[in-house]
C-alpha cells in the first residue's frame, strides 16, 4: 500500500495576563513525514480597536526570538533539525513578548526533510547548515 506524504504544521502559542504577554511559541509537525520548519515573525503596532497602524520596533523581536535550536537566515527563523510527525520544535521565544499596543504574528511553513536538495531548492537554505 502506498501512502502519500503529507507536510503540514501548526503554530502553538501560550499567553498570560489575559493575552497581553506571549510566553511560548513552538511549531508542531502535523504531517506524516519528518519535516523542516521555518517561521516568519511579523510585528505591528495596533490601536485600541486592534487595527494595524504600522510596523513595530524591530528590537522587540530581536530581544525575544531565536532560542536555542533556531537560526535566523534572511527573513526567516529556521529550526535546525527535522521534526518528526506529531513532534514539536523547541521553544522559539527566549523571552516573553509584551503585547501592549503591538501584535506579533508567527507564520510557519514546513517542507519534507528528504531529500535535502529539495529543501535547498525550495528555500535556498538547509536548516542546520550554519
Amino acid at each position: 500500500t502506498f501512502t502519500p506524504g503529507e507536510v503540514s504544521c501548526q503554530v502553538e502559542e501560550e499567553f498570560k495576563d489575559n493575552y497581553t504577554v506571549k510566553t511560548k511559541a513552538v511549531v508542531k509537525n502535523t504531517g506524516n513525514v519528518p519535516a523542516y520548519i521555518r517561521v516568519a515573525v511579523v510585528a505591528n503596532t495596533v490601536d485600541e480597536q486592534g487595527n494595524i497602524t504600522g510596523a513595530a520596533d524591530e528590537n522587540i523581536l530581536k530581544n525575544a526570538l531565536a532560542a536555542s535550536g533556531w537560526t535566523k537566515n534572511g527573513d526567516y527563523y529556521y529550526y535546525n533539525t527535522a521534526v518528526d510527525p506529531n513532534g514539536l520544535t523547541g521553544e522559539l521565544l527566549k523571552n516573553s513578548i509584551e503585547l501592549e499596543g503591538i501584535q506579533v504574528t508567527i507564520l510557519a511553513s514546513a517542507i519534507q526533510s528528504t531529500p535535502t536538495d529539495a529543501v535547498q531548492e525550495a528555500w535556498g537554505y538547509v536548516p542546520g547548515s550554519n
